[in-house]
C-alpha cells in the first residue's frame, strides 16, 4: 500500500509539461523521428518520477506488533489489597511475551511517571517497582524498622543501618511528594501514555484505577485516544468495604460584625450506624466535646447563634468512631473574621509598665492585648487578629529571624500597622540594625556621627574551636562586620580569635577602616580546642594599653572552656573600668561562666540556640556600650510637620519627655515631631499597603512620667495608632464576601454596595492570594454586573490556610488612595482523595466504551482485533534515482551515431 505525503506537487506538472513539450519541438537535434520520440518519452518519464519522488510516496508495510501499557493508580485512596490484585495481573500479562509483543508500565497519582519502558523483557527490578506501588506499606515499614533500631543498643552496625534506613525512608517520601499521592489525575497520565505508545503497531491501554479525579478530567482524552484508535481496558481498583465516618464539610460565614450572630454547620458522612467522640477548637483550644450519635447516610450538626470578638478565628472539628480506618477525612477546618473595634497587639518588655498606654487607648475605644515578649506572634494567622503591632522595649533577639520577616510582611503585604516605641531596648540599642524591622520601620538604626560623645574601644572575643565550624563561624564573622558598622569614626575596634591558643585578628584599630577590617575578618576560620582565657586576656592587655574613653569586650563561645582563674582575670577587667558582655549560643555552653563574667564586669549575658540573631545581639550590644544613641536630657518635642496623629494637638504647653533612642529618618519617612538636636520623635511612613510609626522615646514613667498625666496624651496615641492601622471599611463602602470550595477550587464573589444599599462599581478591586512564606500572587478579578466581583483559584495544599487580601482603591500612581482593604481564610481541609468513599464506576465504563476497549473483563488484553498496523516507510529517494538513472538513457539516445 502507498500513501502520498504531499499531492500538492503534481500541479508542478501542470506548469511544466508545457514547457517540457515546446521544448522537445524547438530541439535542432538532427534526429530521425523515432529517436526524437523516444527521447521525449524517456524525458517525461524522468520527470514523471521526479515529480512522484517530491509527492513523499510511502510504502505502508504490515506491523503485527503489539504494545499495551499499563497504567497503575497508587494515590493514597487506593488500597494495598486492590493494588496487590493489579500487581499480579500485570505480572501474569507479562510474563511471558514473545518478540513482537512489547509492555510499559506507568504509575500515577497527581502525576505519572514511567517505571518501565516498552520492552519485551521483565523488569530487572521489580523489588525497586514494588516499593514505589506500594509505598505506604514501605514508608511504614521503614519507620517501624528505625524505631526498633533506636530502641536498641546503637553499635557502629546497628548506626550504620540506621542511617541507611533513613536514606531509605528519605528517599520514598521523596517518591511520594514527586508523584503528588494526595491527588489523582487520570488524565495527565492518559496524556503520557498516548505519547509513548508508538504509533506503527497495535496499541492499548490497560487502566486501572478507582476513578476518582481530583484533578483534570480524563473524559477530556476520549476524542483523542478515539482518533489515534487506542483502546482502553479499564479495571476497577475496589475500595475495601469498610466503616467508613467523613467530616465532609464546617460551614460558617467568610467574615461577620464584632457579636453579630451566626450559626456553624457541620454536616458529617458515615455508611453505618455508630456513636462517635465530637470535638471542636477555636484557636487551638477545645470549646466543645461531646458523644454524638451517627446514623447512615448524611449527619447535620449546628451550634446556633455564636458571637465572637474581633480578629480572625480558626475552627476545627474532629470526629472519632470505633471502626473507622480513614483518619484522614475526619477533620475539617474553617476561618471567619469578625470586624469590630479596632485591636492592637501591644508587646512591652514589662507588662506592667503598659499599663500607661493600655488605658490611654482604651480611652481612645481601641481594644488592647498586652503580651511580653515571649508571646510575639509565631505565624501570620495569630498578627491578623490585630490592626496594628505595637513593640516597646523589646529586643530583636527576643525574635527568631521568620518572626521579623513576618512582622515586615504583616506591613507591607498584608496592609497591617506597626510602631516602635523607645526604650533600652529599642530600635538600634535593641539590636534592629539590618534586620527586617529595620526595613519596615520610617527611620535607620545606626548612630549619628555627628554626635559628640566619648570613644568606644571595643575588642571582639570570638571561638574559632573546631565546633563553631561551618554556619556559627560564618555568622560571627558578619556580627564582627555589623559591629565595625555601626561604630563611630574615632571609635576603635579589634578581633581576637581563640581555640586553644589566641591569634589576633584585627588589632585595635580606626573603625574607619572597614574595607581593612571586613578583609581581616573574612579569613577567620574554625578548628582546635577551647580555652576562653587566652583570648580575653589578650584582649584586656590591649584595651589597657588604649586611650578609648570607654572600654567593652564582646565575648562569644560554643562550649566548655578550659584553663582557670577567670574570675581573677574578670576582676582585674572590671577594676580598669573595662565592661565585659558574653554570648553564648548551643547547648554545650558553660552557662554559669558565662553569666558569672558578664555579672562581675558590668555586662549583660546573651544565651541563645538561634545562631541568625549572633549579628543583632553584637549591634545592639556594641550600640549599648558606645552610649551614643541613648539620650537622656530633659526636652520639649518640637512640632515640625502636621499629620493625622498630632492634628489638634497643642505641643507647645507639652510636658518635657526624658530621653529618646537616636536615630535617623529614612528618605520618604515624615518626621513629625523632633528633638532640640533635630532628631526624630515621631516619624512615620507607608511600606508596602502598611504604615508603621517610630516614636523614639517611650510612653511610661521613665521617659514620659510628665506624658502620663498630660490632657492629650490619650488623644495622641489614639490617632497615632488610628493613623497606621490597617484601613477599615470607608464609611461610604459597605462590602460583603462569600467564599467557597468545590472540587478543590475556591470561589470567592465580592458585593459592594453604598451606605444607602445601591451597587458602587468606583473602585479599583484587587484581591492577592497568600500562602505561607510565598510572594503574594495577584489574582483576575471578573466584574461580572453591577457591584459584584468574582474571582477563583485553585487548591494545591490541603490543610493550610489560604489568606485573600482585599483591596479596594480610588485614583492612580501617587494618588491611589485605599479606601478599603481586609484579610479573609479559607482551606480544604483534605484531599478529595478522601472525599469520595466510593469509585466512579460510571467515568471508568464510559472510557472504555467510547474507545472500543472493555470494562472489567478478564479478557486477555494481547488479543487484538482488525487490520493490522502498517508502518509507514520512505521512499522518495528512490524515485529520484530512478530519475537520474534515466538521464545517461536520454544523453545516449541523442548523442549516439
Amino acid at each position: 500500500m502507498i500513501q502520498i505525503e504531499s499531492p500538492g506537487a503534481f500541479w508542478l506538472a501542470v506548469l511544466l509539461a508545457p514547457l517540457l513539450l515546446f521544448a522537445w519541438r524547438k530541439s535542432y537535434a538532427d534526429l530521425p523521428s523515432s529517436r526524437r520520440w523516444l527521447s521525449l518519452i524517456l524525458r517525461s518519464l524522468a520527470f514523471a518520477l521526479i515529480l512522484f519522488g517530491l509527492s513523499k510516496p510511502l510504502f505502508l508495510l504490515e506491523n503485527k506488533d503489539q504494545s499495551i501499557l499499563f497504567l497503575l493508580d497508587v494515590s493514597d485512596s487506593s488500597s494495598d489489597a486492590a493494588l496487590e490484585k493489579a500487581w499480579q495481573s500485570y505480572q501474569d500479562q507479562t510474563s511471558d511475551l514473545s518478540k513482537d509483543q512489547k509492555a510499559a508500565l506507568l504509575v500515577f497519582a497527581g502525576q505519572p511517571r514511567l517505571l518501565q519502558t516498552l520492552q519485551s523483557a521483565k523488569a530487572d527490578s521489580e523489588t525497586e517497582i514494588e516499593h514505589k506501588i506500594f509505598h505506604r506499606r514501605r514508608e511504614k515499614e521503614l519507620q517501624q524498622q528505625i524505631q526498633e533500631i533506636e530502641r536498641g543498643e546503637l553499635t557502629e552496625t546497628a548506626r550504620l543501618d540506621l542511617e541507611e534506613k533513613q536514606r531509605l525512608l528519605a528517599e520514598i517520601r521523596a517518591w511520594r511528594d514527586d508523584i503528588s499521592v494526595a491527588e489523582t489525575n487520570v488524565e495527565s497520565a492518559l496524556r503520557l501514555a498516548r505519547g509513548v505508545l508508538p504509533n506503527d503497531t497495535f496499541r492499548r491501554l490497560v487502566l486501572w484505577s478507582d476513578g476518582n479525579q481530583t484533578r483534570g478530567d480524563f473524559l477530556q482524552e476520549l476524542a483523542l485516544l478515539k482518533k489515534a484508535e487506542v483502546s482502553v481496558y479499564a479495571h476497577l481498583l475496589a475500595k475495601k468495604d469498610t466503616p467508613e465516618v467523613l467530616a465532609e464539610s464546617l460551614r460558617l460565614p467568610s467574615e461577620v460584625q464584632v457579636m453579630e450572630p451566626f450559626d456553624l454547620e457541620l454536616n458529617l458522612q458515615a455508611n453505618y450506624k455508630t456513636p462517635a467522640k465530637l470535638r471542636i477548637y477555636r484557636n487551638r483550644f477545645l470549646v466543645t466535646e461531646k458523644e454524638i450519635q451517627l446514623k447512615s447516610g448524611k449527619n447535620i450538626l449546628e451550634v446556633p447563634k455564636l458571637r465572637l470578638e474581633e480578629g480572625f478565628h480558626e475552627f476545627e472539628a474532629i470526629v472519632a468512631a470505633a471502626g473507622d480506618e480513614t483518619l484522614e477525612n475526619n477533620m475539617v477546618r474553617a476561618a471567619i473574621r469578625v470586624s469590630g473595634r479596632p485591636k492592637v497587639l501591644f508587646i512591652e518588655e514589662d507588662p506592667l509598665a503598659a499599663r500607661y498606654l493600655e488605658e490611654a487607648l482604651a480611652a481612645e475605644e481601641i481594644h488592647v492585648e498586652v503580651r511580653p515578649s515571649g508571646g510575639i506572634p509565631e505565624d501570620m494567622n495569630d498578627l491578623l487578629n490585630y490592626e496594628a503591632l505595637i513593640l516597646s522595649n523589646v529586643a530583636a533577639n527576643s525574635m527568631r529571624p521568620e518572626q521579623m520577616g513576618m512582622i515586615k510582611r504583616y506591613v507591607r503585604e498584608m496592609g497591617g500597622g506597626l510602631v516602635m516605641i523607645g526604650g533600652e531596648k529599642s530600635f538600634g540599642l535593641g539590636g534592629y540594625y539590618r534586620t527586617p524591622i529595620e526595613e519596615a520601620l520610617p527611620v535607620r538604626m545606626p548612630i549619628r556621627k555627628n554626635v559628640e560623645k566619648p570613644n568606644l574601644g571595643l575588642i571582639l572575643v570570638l571561638d574559632k574551636s573546631g565546633s563553631m565550624g561551618g554556619h556559627k563561624i560564618e555568622l560571627a564573622k558578619e556580627a564582627a562586620i555589623a559591629s565595625a558598622e555601626v561604630l563611630k569614626p574615632r571609635d576603635l575596634i579589634g578581633v581576637v580569635a581563640f581555640d586553644g591558643l589566641p591569634e589576633w585578628i584585627v588589632h585595635l584599630t580606626d573603625a574607619t577602616e572597614l574595607d581593612a577590617i571586613t578583609q581581616l575578618v573574612a579569613r577567620l576560620d574554625a578548628g582546635g580546642g577551647t580555652n576562653i582565657y587566652n583570648g580575653l586576656y589578650e584582649a584586656y592587655q590591649a584595651l589597657l594599653e588604649s586611650d578609648a574613653k570607654l572600654k567593652h569586650i564582646i565575648l562569644l563561645s560554643d562550649g566548655i572552656t578550659q584553663g582557670s582563674g577567670y574570675r581573677e582575670l574578670v576582676s582585674h577587667i572590671a577594676a580598669d573600668d573595662i565592661t565585659l558582655s558574653t554570648v553564648g549560643i548551643g547547648e554545650g555552653v558553660d552557662v554559669d561562666l558565662l553569666q558569672g563574667m558578664a555579672e562581675w564586669a558590668g555586662g549583660e549575658c546573651y544565651l541563645t540556640n538561634d545562631f541568625q540573631s549572633i549579628p543583632q545581639i553584637f549591634t545592639r550590644e556594641t550600640l549599648r556600650a558606645s552610649k551614643s544613641m541613648m539620650v537622656e536630657e530633659p526636652f520639649i518635642p518640637q512640632l515640625v510637620q502636621g499629620v493625622d496623629a498630632v492634628k489638634g494637638i497643642d505641643f507647645s504647653d507639652a510636658p518635657f519627655l526624658l530621653g529618646y533612642v537616636a536615630t535617623s529618618p529614612k528618605e520618604t519617612a515624615t518626621v513629625s515631631l523632633a528633638s532640640e538636636y533635630g532628631d526624630p520623635i515621631l516619624a512615620t511612613w507607608r511600606f508596602g499597603l502598611g504604615r508603621s510609626a517610630a516614636f523614639t522615646s517611650d510612653a511610661k514613667a521613665q521617659w514620659a512620667g510628665d506624658w502620663i498625666s498630660w490632657e492629650n496624651f490619650s488623644k495622641f496615641w489614639g490617632q497615632l495608632l488610628r493613623s497606621v492601622m490597617s484601613t477599615g471599611t470607608h464609611r461610604e463602602l459597605r462590602s460583603r464576601s462569600r467564599v467557597s470550595v468545590d472540587d478543590a477550587t475556591v470561589n470567592l464573589s465580592l458585593d459592594v454596595r453604598g451606605r444607602s444599599g445601591a451597587f458602587r462599581d468606583d473602585f479599583q478591586t484587587e484581591i492577592s492570594l497568600f500562602q505561607g512564606d510565598q510572594a503574594p500572587k495577584p489574582l483576575t478579578v471578573v466584574h461580572e454586573a453591577p457591584g459584584l466581583f468574582k474571582t477563583k483559584f485553585p487548591i494545591e495544599n490541603y490543610g493550610e490556610f489560604y489568606r485573600l487580601l482585599v483591596v479596594q482603591s480610588q485614583g492612580e500612581g501617587a494618588s491611589k488612595e485605599i479606601v478599603d482593604m481586609k484579610t479573609l481564610a479559607v482551606t480544604e481541609s483534605y484531599s478529595p482523595e478522601f472525599r469520595n468513599p466510593l469509585p466512579d464506576e460510571t467515568a471508568l465504563r464510559t472510557l472504555a466504551e467510547e474507545t472500543q476497549g472493555k470494562f472489567q473483563e478478564s479478557a486477555a488484553p494481547w488479543d487484538f482485533d482488525g487490520e493490522p498496523a502498517r508502518t509507514p516507510k520512505e521512499t522518495w529517494w528512490w524515485w529520484i534515482l530512478a530519475a537520474v538513472l534515466l538521464l545517461p538513457l536520454d544523453i545516449a539516445v541523442r548523442r549516439l551515431p
